[in-house]
């Protein structure tokens, strides 16, 4: 495990191939790729190639197959800078992999994947090491399983939940920073609205919410000392190249972690994300447009950059 690791995530690592398309894909059909794209992808190993590139010391733990697709994924972590000792191999495991269509005129995407076969995640004692030693701890959809063992085992280390996918059977007890989407929110809270949905949230336990709107930008709720909320408001970032959305929402949540890994407030924690997440859909997979910190900071100062804004002049309908 890495020394002086500020950061673990927990949860899915997969191999990615994506074709870019213009033509609609039809039964029986045929298309021409205009590019077919080879790709690391997954919720949290994308967050974790976030942090890195953003100079947060990150583990990555997780579960392969033994396998090529596994082999690959291994491969490309560590290519990042990401640490791979906690991503353990199981044997006649099926490592998870997806086929992904990017049409380049909208920037959408349709998603084909095979999930994961055989790799229950159960954390090893080094690994619950790196989780008491880090100073967050960042997991997916399948990383929140963790969570209960990495309680009983009597760490408090705080936990950031990247919940773009639904999540079952989901606690906000034990969750500091809960990172879903407008839509998955409202549903999870039980109301359309986004102000009175956050509100909800954080009084079931995490101090901050913090929710991706797409093009209207994030949003975000914080506890403050005297048991109320305050809300900012960070605007999305148009980029002159876009290539496709896929993996900015997991760009996203790492660049929040990042931020406040590397000790920034919450508001530009929340600006970091946004922009982070803006520059990653210049590239056509999840990873290779991932800024580094100087060109994140760069782009902020400069043209780029935009301001927060308080919730009051923010339609948080």
């Amino acid at each position: 495990m890495q020394a002086g690791l500020s950061v673990v995530c927990v949860g899915v690592a997969t191999h990615d191939v994506i074709a870019v398309a213009s033509d609609p894909l039809l039964p029986d059909g045929r298309i021409v790729a205009e590019a077919i794209v080879d790709a690391g992808g997954g919720n949290a190993a994308t967050a974790a190639v976030a942090l890195a590139r953003l100079g947060v010391a990150v583990e990555f733990v997780g579960r392969i197959g033994d396998d090529a697709v596994g082999a690959t994924i291994r491969k490309r972590l560590g290519e990042e800078g990401v640490g791979i000792a906690g991503l353990r191999e199981v044997v006649g495991g099926q490592s998870p992999a997806s086929v992904i269509v990017v049409n380049p005129a909208t920037a959408q995407r349709s998603i084909v994947t095979l999930p994961a076969a055989g790799l229950a995640l159960e954390l090893g004692p080094a690994e619950l090491e790196a989780c008491r030693r880090a100073a967050w701890i960042h997991v997916d959809y399948a990383g929140h399983r963790a969570i209960g063992q990495i309680r009983r085992a009597g760490i408090r280390t705080p936990v950031s939940l990247d919940a773009g996918n639904a999540v079952a059977d989901l606690d906000l007890r034990e969750i500091a920073l809960y990172a879903p989407t407008r839509s998955e929110l409202c549903r999870v809270m039980g109301t359309g609205d986004v102000r009175e949905a956050i509100e909800l949230a954080i009084a079931a336990g995490p101090r901050m919410v913090a929710v991706t709107m797409g093009e209207e930008g994030s949003v975000a709720g914080v506890r403050t000392a005297e048991g109320g909320v305050a809300f900012l408001q960070a605007p999305a970032f148009p980029v002159a190249r876009m290539g496709s959305t896929l993996g900015a929402g997991d760009v996203f949540h790492g660049a929040l972690v990042a931020g406040l890994a590397l000790g920034r407030g919450e508001g530009e924690a929340l600006l970091w994300a946004n922009a982070a997440a803006a520059l990653a859909c210049r590239g056509v997979d999840g990873r290779s447009a991932i800024p580094v910190l100087a060109e994140l900071e760069a782009f902020l100062s400069g043209g780029g950059g935009r301001k927060l804004s308080d919730s009051h002049n923010c339609d948080l309908r």
